[in-house]
């Protein structure tokens, strides 16, 4: 009898793991890497990890951050365009750009958009360097 509890309980923690994101609870979440409030609803980030762990940071630097100290591997990445607040995307395929006059969080000056055309938009008016994610996470 207790071997078949553990192997029900085993078995529902292995159905209750889910790769899904969640939404970011803005003023009470806490950056994993930094412990400042989440508050700031163009920023926000998100990984989800291969077993559903999430984590959630305050800012697209935290995030590179974090997974360069950590070695936690990402199931997905999630970023929140600037050009629709409190909503996570999918940070492949997103472009980063850094612009001086664009402060974020944590000081860098990096911010995401969903396409190239809407990244260069604000390059073109206020300056700065643009690059897609994957170079970004490497770069900055």
């Amino acid at each position: 009898m207790k071997r078949f509890l553990i192997i029900i309980f085993a078995s529902l923690l292995t159905i209750s793991c889910s790769t899904e994101p969640r939404k970011i609870h803005y003023g009470l979440d806490v950056c994993e890497f930094c412990h400042m409030s989440i508050t700031d609803q163009r920023y926000g980030t998100e990984i989800v990890t291969e077993k559903g762990k999430i984590y959630t940071f305050d800012s697209i630097e935290c995030m590179i951050d974090y997974t360069e100290e950590s070695g936690v591997k990402a199931a997905q990445q999630l970023v929140t365009s600037i050009l629709n607040p409190g909503v996570l995307i999918d940070a492949k395929g997103t472009f980063v750009i850094k612009c001086k006059a664009m402060p974020s969080p944590m000081g860098r000056y990096l911010t995401a958009f969903p396409s190239k055309e809407e990244a260069q938009k604000i390059i073109d008016e206020k300056g700065g360097e643009i690059l897609p994610w994957d170079e970004a996470f490497k770069s900055f």
